[in-house]
């Protein structure tokens, strides 16, 4: 890669927004701290989509601090 070289971006807008929808509603549905998902190309290692939800906030960056531990109950 030559520095200064040129950047292309492989995001499909398409896939990009049903993927924001399901990991939404998963995200709601099991009541999840938070759900990833990245869609990609196998054969090239394009992404295609990339989602979190929630989306990050950057004025609430002590949010982190109020999930839940994952483990047994007490």
């Amino acid at each position: 890669m030559t520095p200064g070289g040129d950047v292309y971006l492989t995001i499909d807008p398409s896939i990009q927004k049903e993927v924001e929808i399901i990991a939404k509603s998963y995200h709601e549905s099991l009541r999840a701290d938070s759900v990833s998902i990245v869609v990609y190309n196998p054969q090239n290692g394009h992404v295609k989509a990339m989602v979190n939800a929630p989306t990050y906030d950057p004025n609430s960056f002590d949010d982190a601090y109020t999930l839940m531990p994952l483990g047994p109950e007490l």
